[in-house]
């Protein structure tokens, strides 16, 4: 979920998540903001977010308009949902035990 000025929310992005639907999302960002504004977005590193579809787009944006910091690879400990899954299956789900048959 992403909130624009005065708190109104933009529509996330559902199903397929392409070039052509993250630039859709940058559209929507773009437009929520005045334009003097600078836009900073912290993002994985998902084919869509560096792509030449992408690339193009941002090349025909104001200069400073768009500053992406992307997450380190293989950094999904950042991402608090992910420790959260992560604790919740180490601490309360149970797990698979070997069993040893006939031997």
């Amino acid at each position: 979920m992403v909130r624009g000025i005065g708190a109104e929310q933009l529509p996330p992005i559902d199903g397929i998540y392409r070039s052509r639907e993250f630039i859709e999302f940058l559209k929507l960002i773009n437009a929520a903001y005045p334009a003097h504004t600078a836009i900073r977005l912290i993002l994985g590193n998902h084919s869509a977010h560096i792509s030449k579809e992408t690339k193009t787009w941002l090349a025909d944006q104001p200069v400073g308009r768009f500053e992406f910091t992307f997450t380190p690879k293989h950094g999904s400990w950042l991402n608090l949902v992910e420790g959260f899954f992560s604790k919740l299956g180490r601490s309360v789900l149970p797990h698979p035990r070997r069993v040893q048959t006939g031997t």
